[in-house]
């Protein structure tokens, strides 16, 4: 199904470009998602109150978010009044980078040092914890391997660096469910003790502490865990039963 949905989209998108898909606006894996998710096209952009759902059907909404999930909770609070919700966020596991020039000629590749994993989830459920305890919403992580096109070097702000083009998903790895406070209970590991602290989680889940400490941040808001006490400078926690 997937392969199918990337087809559709990729070879409608070589027919409207004469300079090849990396030159495009970064919409594609986005389009890849919703024929995935729901191949047939009249069920897509629907006006569910105030804002256009990405998908309506028989389960509910699905609403596809690439990233700036800040931006995403006055909407999904009314989605949610009316029905139950799916929320797909794909994460870039394994990024092959192809550089090109305004020509869409190929300069450049590489593999990308930096690897996504389903902890870069933190990094924007932060602007909806409010809602994650919502039995209607569903968070989708849709882990995959992509292509990413940039532009070749161009100066901004005294800095030379890349222009982010589009990305187009080479395969689908994995996908996840989590469903209100306990299904977060996947990301923390058996063998953290009682009294754990953000370096231990740090640590057990191979994440940087910054991202650890927004995580407990948000599984103590939403009950997934428990503050116990302190040790030194650092909250003690536990996972809830």
């Amino acid at each position: 199904m997937f392969e199918k949905a990337k087809e559709k989209v990729l070879t409608e998108t070589k027919e409207d470009s004469n300079k090849g898909i990396g030159t495009l606006s970064e919409k594609t894996l986005h389009r890849i998602l919703k024929y995935y998710f729901e191949p047939f096209g009249d069920n897509h952009e629907i006006k569910i109150a105030n804002y256009f759902a990405d998908i309506v059907g028989e389960n509910g909404i699905i609403e596809i978010q690439t990233q700036s999930f800040n931006r995403l909770k006055s909407k999904l609070t009314q989605f949610l009044e009316v029905c139950a919700v799916t929320l797909v966020y794909p994460i870039a596991i394994r990024k092959k980078v192809i550089v090109i020039n305004e020509n869409g000629e190929h300069i450049k590749s590489y593999t990308s040092p930096l690897k996504g994993s389903k902890y870069n989830l933190f990094d924007e459920i932060f602007y909806i914890k409010e809602l994650l305890t919502n039995k209607k919403l569903t968070i989708c992580l849709v882990l995959l391997n992509v292509t990413e096109y940039r532009t070749t070097e161009k100066k901004h702000k005294g800095r030379r660096k890349h222009e982010k083009l589009n990305t187009i998903p080479d395969e689908l790895v994995e996908e996840i469910y989590i469903n209100g406070a306990s299904g977060y209970k996947m990301f923390l590991s058996d063998n953290l003790p009682d009294g754990f602290v953000s370096r231990d989680l740090s640590n057990s889940a191979k994440i940087p502490l910054h991202r650890a400490q927004t995580m407990l941040n948000i599984l103590t808001s939403i009950g997934t865990v428990e503050r116990i006490g302190k040790s030194g400078n650092s909250y003690t926690y536990r996972t809830k039963e």
